[in-house]
C-alpha cells in the first residue's frame, strides 16, 4: 500500500489513534534515513491531535524523535526547542525510563544543544551552561541496550552525532 493511500485512510481514524500511528510512521521512516518524510508525517502526527511539533502534550521519546530528525535536517531552531522540551520533560520524570537511562537521555538532547551550537551562530556560552553533563557521569550498564540503539550517544569529540 503506498503511503498516500495509507495517510488517505488515517484521516478517518479519530486524533489521538492517528496520532499513535504517524508516529510509528515517522520512525519507520527516520530509520530508514528519510528523515524530511519523517518531519513531514512527525508535523501531521502533531497536527492529529491540535499540537505543533515539539508539544508537552506527547510522550519526551517522541519529541526527542524530533530532535533526531530535526537535527539531521540541520533545522536548528525546531532541534533547540525540542531538545530543551525533551530535558524538561525527562527532568519532571516523564517516561518509564531508571535514574540512569534519565541521565543517559539528557545527556543525548545536550549533545543535541551543543551540535546547534558548532553548526550555527548561536549563543554558544548559553548553550555551554545548558549543558552541564560530562561522558563520564553516566552509567552505560544501567542504560537498556534497546535505548543506545534508538539514541546513540558518543563522546563529545565524536563527528557521528548526526550522521
Amino acid at each position: 500500500m503506498s503511503l498516500r493511500r495509507l495517510f488517505a485512510r488515517l484521516r478517518a481514524i479519530p486524533g489521538a489513534a492517528r496520532h499513535a500511528a504517524l508516529v510509528e510512521i515517522a520512525y519507520d521512516q527516520a530509520g530508514r534515513g528519510e528523515h524530511e518524510a519523517a518531519l513531514s508525517t512527525l508535523r501531521r502526527a502533531y497536527a492529529a491531535i491540535g499540537e505543533t511539533a515539539p508539544s508537552p502534550r506527547v510522550r519526551v521519546q517522541t519529541n526527542m524523535l524530533v530532535v533526531h530528525v530535526a537535527g539531521r535536517l540541520q533545522d536548528v531552531p525546531l532541534t533547540l526547542t525540542a531538545a530543551r522540551l525533551s530535558i524538561r520533560q525527562l527532568e519532571a520524570g516523564q517516561g518509564r525510563y531508571t535514574d540512569p537511562e534519565r541521565i543517559y537521555l539528557v545527556y543525548w538532547c545536550q549533545t543535541a544543544l551543543r551540535y546547534c551550537a558548532q553548526i550555527s551562530p548561536i549563543d554558544r556560552r548559553g548553550i555551554a551552561e545548558e549543558t552541564p553533563l560530562v561522558f563520564d557521569d553516566l552509567d552505560l550498564h544501567g542504560v537498556s541496550s534497546r535505548l543506545r540503539r534508538s539514541f546513540p550517544v558518543y563522546t563529545p569529540a565524536d563527528p557521528e552525532f548526526f550522521r
